[in-house]
């Protein structure tokens, strides 16, 4: 069974579960989701020490590890799978995840849709679930359940998996929200970077600045003669 909250009334919901030592947290892209409740309704500290415990999980992230222990996945990103019929290329979203273990109906097309809920639902902000259109619900209800079946369908834990999560969310936030730098260090170390090439007097550095600067004055006067 899944059951739909609002913010408002789920929020309460995940601070009960995410600070239970026995609850695993799992989900797609999860380092997104936790990003979000972190930031936005103060629980950075509570989602910290869920991924400082091991019990955040993955299903993207699992499946490209057990993609790199089989030997499907090379460094480019680039493999294919056998899916009982055919080869298909590696593809790591819910809706392809769903697709390989199969699980439910094929949705790639409707995740891809413009109009899909899973880029709207911030219209049903406030708005009583039981009055939520029906494909917003079933699509949200799908999200939670098909993650579930996926996460059971990869088998058992994962070597690194959770070292994996804790990196990816690490990640996440860096590049959400940049990274922290002491101001008089960074003028040192810019100040430094500038004087560098005059410090070094490098002949070969000297003359590409030369080169450069003759190629834009030449440059200039083509411009001119135009």
């Amino acid at each position: 069974t899944v059951n739909l909250l609002i913010a408002v009334d789920a929020v309460p919901v995940f601070k009960a579960l995410i600070t239970d030592p026995t609850v695993i947290i799992v989900g797609q892209n999860t380092a997104y989701d936790l990003a979000v409740l972190a930031v936005n309704y103060g629980l950075m500290d509570e989602v910290l020490a869920a991924y400082s415990a091991g019990r955040v999980r993955d299903t993207k992230i699992r499946q490209e590890l057990l993609d790199i222990a089989a030997g499907r996945l090379n460094a480019g990103g680039h493999s294919m799978y056998w899916d009982g019929h055919k080869y298909k290329p590696t593809a790591y979203s819910l809706a392809a995840l769903e697709q390989r273990y199969k699980i439910g109906p094929d949705r790639v097309a409707q995740k891809k849709d413009a109009n899909a809920w899973r880029l709207r639902y911030a219209e049903l902000d406030d708005v009583p679930v039981d009055l939520w259109p029906p494909e917003a619900s079933e699509s949200a209800r799908a999200d939670a359940l098909n993650t579930l079946l996926v996460y059971n369908a990869q088998g058992g834990a994962v070597p690194d998996e959770v070292e994996q999560c804790q990196a990816a969310f690490a990640l996440h936030m860096t590049s959400a929200r940049g990274i922290c730098v002491d101001p008089p260090s960074r003028r040192k170390n810019e100040t430094v970077r500038c004087r560098l090439p005059a410090a070094h007097g490098h002949r070969h550095h000297r003359q590409g600045l030369e080169n450069h600067f003759q190629s834009r004055a030449a440059a200039r006067q083509t411009r001119r003669a135009r």
